[in-house]
């Protein structure tokens, strides 16, 4: 016989006491009988035998020792093969006898209600085979029947609020169960969530109550028996991790009842090759089905309006998904590294797609065949990061209608080589094409009017630009690090060009600048040039007509050495050419009344000045730091 393994200390603490103290076996044991069940209440333990046999003290010894310890009582009372303990101030059934084989527990015993079964009380109780739990019980604490290996039927009470984790850990001959309605929590264990039935190799019957509402978290998790189950009608939420890790699950039926499926509800399921789902589901939660490997085609139902991160995140299987009609929010990696997947249609209705764990990530990460990209028609906007970091993606074409790509659409596609755009798009997005290495030309339409920050930083195979004259501002990065582009053509009513749109294209020798220019330089906050680090930019040249040369324009870009400012210019701008240091000269027009602040500063290679007649203000700092006039 054995009591709770968790009171160890307890038990080692008495026995020395004992030891210490023979004369404490001197009281007998007091039998009393109650109205409702037989008790034994144990005052006292034996231990002179054990002295002088020096045998390894029993379990039953053991238990006992605990039993008076605390205060338990054993009960008979419907209990084959020995006794199970009471604590009677808590109402908990504390341990057992390891000899026991069945236990009928009633629901009061000494006049005191049966409300949990404590945490490991039955513990290794490896003779158990049948086990009926009264409706009084609410709680079954963690371990509660763990390692009962011939434990063979279990009836669960009625009123049952929490199963805690492992309560039934390893009891790997049950073959069914039927969970209350009642049931509201389960699956916690020392901190952790733990399935109740992990380890039940048999548990293959699996049954709900009529009327129940809910399947209540972790339930079922790690249960290695389970096959097939069917959820009853009425059930509107499977709970978190529910089935997790049921690896050899391989068909769920779902009621018309159900409207949402919790994170991790069915994680890493390995067997699951098909779902079916209901109607009125509006929920699949984070991590739902991730890793379900052995999963080949999924149709969501239009009802779904929102699917979580990685709801099917590493099934490699995975070739086929029909999204809702009515997805509003398709979160970060939802499909991640779906390898096998080979086409998609993205609904009209989406709205917003890739936020996971607090970052900004592709619902399509990793989807390496991911080839075929369509678009429902009727479709206004590519929403941000919706094809963030896919490998898969070659062409992609986005559909008439459609009036902007989103935030990071498109971004860290490496293999992306050609983008055909509508006529109706006005608006590309920041990073909509960032680092889209294998993107090497460019055609945007002409109703365009932005580019946004960082939209095509990065691409390094781009040759060649030609922006659509209805672009009125290009922002700051837009073009940064295309190391390869030589040519760009700016367009012709461009208003703003912020600092850095092309920061480091080192390849690029010549530009044109347009009198429509009113202002540049400006990123994160700081005043930069659009060209800074573009090393072989030696061709710079001004459309005629241009009145001034706007601020911070040519900063920090070294690749100047002659500029000549045409005829007609009346003022050069804050910082125009500042620390360009390969500059040796520069003419200047007749026209010229100011030259601004830090135009020039720091232009270490400028060796003379020849400036014009009407010149009239020059801007504090304008030639600061140039080392080379003499």
């Amino acid at each position: 016989m054995k009591k709770k393994w968790i009171s160890l200390m307890t038990s080692v603490m008495m026995f020395a006491t004992i030891l210490a103290n023979p004369a404490i076996g001197a009281a007998a044991e007091k039998q009393s009988e109650a109205k409702d069940v037989q008790i034994k209440t144990v005052t006292s333990v034996e231990p002179t035998k054990a002295k002088e046999e020096k045998p390894e003290p029993s379990k039953a010894s053991k238990a006992t020792a605990q039993a008076a310890s605390s205060k338990d009582i054993a009960v008979s009372e419907g209990v084959t093969g020995g006794n199970i303990y009471f604590d009677e101030a808590t109402g908990t059934i504390t341990g057992c006898d390891e000899s026991v084989t069945g236990v009928v527990i009633s629901s009061v015993i000494n006049n005191v209600s049966v409300e949990t079964i404590g945490e490991s009380a039955f513990l290794g109780c490896s003779a158990l085979t049948k086990v009926k739990l009264p409706d009084s019980v609410t709680v079954i604490e963690g371990y509660a029947f763990s390692e009962c290996i011939k434990l063979e039927e279990v009836i669960l009470p009625k009123n049952l609020e929490n199963l805690k984790g492992r309560s039934f850990y390893n009891c790997k001959a049950l073959g069914s169960i039927e969970i209350p309605k009642s049931l509201q929590k389960s699956g916690t264990a020392g901190g952790y969530q733990v399935g109740p039935f992990a380890g039940c190799a048999k548990l293959k019957d699996v049954r709900f109550e009529e009327g129940t509402k809910r399947i209540v978290e972790n339930l079922f998790y790690d249960c290695d028996g389970i096959e097939n189950v069917t959820i009853p009608e009425g059930v509107t939420e499977i709970g978190t991790s529910a089935f997790g890790n049921c690896v050899n699950l391989i068909s769920v039926r779902y009621p018309l009842s159900l409207q949402k499926i919790g994170e991790s509800a069915f994680v890493k399921c390995t067997g699951l090759a098909s779902l079916e789902l209901p109607e009125k589901l509006e929920t699949i939660g984070e991590s739902a089905f991730l890793g379900c490997s052995a999963l080949t085609k999924v149709k969501l139902p239009d009802s779904v309006t929102v699917i979580e991160g990685y709801a099917f995140s590493e099934c490699i299987k995975l070739e086929e998904v029909i999204l809702p009609k009515n997805l509003e929010n398709l979160k970060g990696r939802s499909f991640y590294n779906c390898k096998a997947l080979g086409s998609i249609e993205i609904p009209k209705s989406l709205q917003k797609s890739g936020t996971a764990g607090g970052y900004q990530v592709g619902p399509f990460a990793g989807c390496a065949k991911l080839k075929d990209v369509r678009f429902e028609e009727g479709t206004k906007r590519i929403v941000e990061n919706l094809f963030y970091d896919c490998d898969g993606i070659e062409n992609v074409t986005i559909p008439e209608g459609v009036t902007e790509i989103g935030t990071s659409a498109f971004g860290n596609c490496v293999n992306l080589i050609s983008v055909r755009y509508p006529l109706s798009l006005q608006k590309i997005g920041e990073s909509a094409f960032v680092k889209c290495t294998g993107l090497a030309s460019l055609e945007l339409p002409e109703k365009l009017e932005t580019i946004g920050e960082s939209a095509f930083l990065g691409c390094s195979a781009l040759t060649k630009v030609k922006l659509p004259d209805s672009v009125t501002v290009i922002e700051g990065y837009a073009f940064s690090e295309c190391i390869k582009l030589e040519e760009v053509i700016l367009p012709k009513n461009l208003e703003n060009l912020k600092g850095r749109s092309f920061y480091n294209c080192k390849a690029l020798g010549s530009i044109e600048i347009p009198k429509s220019l009113q202002k540049s330089g400006t990123a994160g906050g700081y005043q930069v040039g659009p060209f800074a680090g573009c090393a072989k930019l030696k061709d710079v040249c001004f459309e005629e007509g241009t009145k001034r040369i706007v601020e911070n324009l040519f900063y920090d870009c070294d690749g100047i050495e002659n500029v000549t400012i045409p005829e007609g210019v009346t003022e050069i701008g804050t910082s125009a050419f500042g620390n360009c240091v390969n500059l040796i000269s520069v003419r200047y027009p007749l026209s010229l009344q100011k030259i601004g602040e830090s135009a020039f500063v720091k232009c270490t290679g400028l060796a003379s000045l020849e400036l014009p007649e009407k010149l009239e203000t020059i801007g504090e700092s304008a030639f600061l730091g140039c080392s080379a006039l003499t």
